[in-house]
This record gives structure tokens, sequence and C-alpha cells, in this order.
């Protein structure tokens, strides 16, 4: 099997473990989405973060982390995963 189908299938167990501990993925990145409102404050943000906006977020603080950890196979994985997720959040 070839590395990134290797990956895929690792990142899909990773999404089965993440729901199983922090519950179904709306639900726990609009609780994200809420805190990151309130830490923010109205005058910073144009429009309400939604789900989706977390989860591209998140997608960009991995590939920050991977500009100075090149190859870090963690960091690969939680993309796939974040990619992933993005189609069931509203």
């Amino acid at each position: 099997m070839k590395k990134s189908a290797i990956m895929l299938e690792q990142a899909k167990e990773t999404i089965m473990e993440r729901g199983e501990s922090y519950g179904a993925p709306n639900e726990n990145f609009e609780r994200i989405a809420d805190l990151w409102i309130a830490l923010l404050g109205d005058d910073t943000l144009k429009r309400p973060l939604s789900s989706q906006d977390v989860a591209a977020m998140m997608i960009c603080l991995k590939l920050a982390r991977l500009a100075s950890t090149k190859g870090h196979v963690d960091s690969m994985l939680d993309i796939c995963g974040y990619a992933a997720l993005m189609s069931e959040l509203d």
C-alpha cells in the first residue's frame, strides 16, 4: 500500500477516535468557533465564525507547523482529517 493510502486510512481512524472523544464534528467546531468569537470580540470580526472557518484555520495552523517541521506525519494526518471533516460541516 502506498504511503498516501496509509495516511488516509490513519486519518480516518483518527476522525473516528476524535468523534468518540469530542462528539460530532459540527458541534465541536461550533463550540470552538464560539470560544474564538468570545476571545477575539466583535470589534475584530467582520462576521461570525462558522464551523467551516474553524476547520480551515486548523488546516492553516498545521501548515504553519509544517513550515518548521517538514514531513511531520501528525500534522499531515491532521490536515487530511480536517479537510475530510469539512464535508460534514454546515
